[in-house]
């Protein structure tokens, strides 16, 4: 949650079956995993220095190949590495010795790039592995426009994950921006209603949609005005503006508002899941509105700033109606 990690499993089937992850930034079929790293300098080098020199990569080039339906050639492969802890030794020290040590294995490399040979080390642990899939497995191709704050698609898809629609619910994304969450949220609903204060939004989400089969009902809306009948979402999920590229100058209101409109449109029981840089703010009033339950919070690191993920859940009974909804009734 709090950091940068990653998750070691074991899998029996075809690796061609993980194709359907949509969560993950890349996929490595692992050649070795190791502990044991102390923070002298020496004696850590020392220690990769063994690791690195027994790791046998044939099985893993083969479970590449298999996956890609190509043979590769062990010679062609370049190396990333990141490492992340308080170690005395830079990233630099680690490369060095690594790529000393797959000469030795691999041979020199031929100047190609169809193995990415990945080490990652966080404190005393670390893995060495081959990327399976030729690109990050984030990558989707109806990605065809972008535009600043847009969100990775693994992100999209855990926030859609995190609302649980249901086959048939009637899912929103009341800030689409280009469109991601609303797309990975087709994948699991037939039923998809998203909007953008920019129109210019609003075009790129028809864009993005149409190289895919996705079903999408976008509309030039503002999201505390939403053009929607009453308790008509089944669940929902939105990225808030943070950041530089799309700065809240005055996050209280605009998030009381979102939250009073959210209320309106969705379902008892409904759920609903915000991104947001300022999950303080949003999770105290959603204490005090009495509409909404917080169920989970989790803070991740994105574009370099600390945000959370906030699961809301709609309470069965009516809110009672603020002062801003008095006065728009009124009216």
């Amino acid at each position: 949650g709090r950091r940068y990690d990653y998750v070691l499993f074991y899998y029996a089937g075809s690796p061609n079956e993980l194709e359907g992850l949509r969560a993950v930034e890349n996929l490595f079929v692992v050649a070795t995993d190791f502990d044991g790293v102390v923070v002298h300098k020496d004696r850590s080098l020392d220690h990769l220095k063994g690791v690195f020199a027994e790791v046998n990569y044939s099985p893993c080039i083969e479970a590449v190949s298999a996956f890609r339906g190509a043979d590769i050639k062990p010679s062609s492969y370049i190396t990333t590495l990141q490492t992340r802890g308080k170690q005395r030794f830079t990233e630099k020290d680690v490369h060095k010795e690594l790529r000393t040590a797959l000469k030795q294995t691999l041979g020199e490399p031929d100047g190609g790039n169809a193995l990415n040979i990945r080490c990652q080390l966080i404190q005393d642990k670390g893995f060495i592995g081959i990327q399976l899939s030729p690109q990050a497995m984030k990558a989707r191709e109806y990605k065809l426009e972008t535009r600043p704050g847009s969100l990775d698609p693994t992100v999209a898809y855990a926030l859609v994950t995190l609302a649980n629609p249901q086959p048939g619910d009637v899912f929103l994304d009341a800030m689409c921006g280009a469109g991601t969450i609303a797309i990975e949220a087709a994948t699991q609903t037939g039923s998809v209603l998203c909007g953008d204060i920019d129109s210019a939004a609003a075009k790129m989400t028809r864009t993005n949609a149409s190289a895919t089969n996705a079903s999408l009902e976008v509309v030039h809306w503002d999201a505390g005005q939403l053009p929607l009948a009453s308790a008509s979402v089944d669940c929902a999920a939105s990225n808030l503006p943070f950041g530089k590229d799309i700065p809240l100058q005055k996050p209280a209101p605009f998030i009381r508002g979102f939250l009073d409109e959210a209320a309106r449109v969705l379902r008892s029981d409904a759920r609903l899941v915000v991104l947001t840089a300022h999950a303080k703010l949003l999770g105290d009033l959603v204490r005090r509105s009495r509409t909404f339950k917080q169920t989970k919070k989790i803070t991740i690191k994105l574009y370099g700033i600390d945000v959370g993920v906030l699961v809301l859940k709609r309470s069965e009974s009516e809110p009672k109606q603020s002062r801003r909804q008095r006065r728009k009734s009124r009216r």
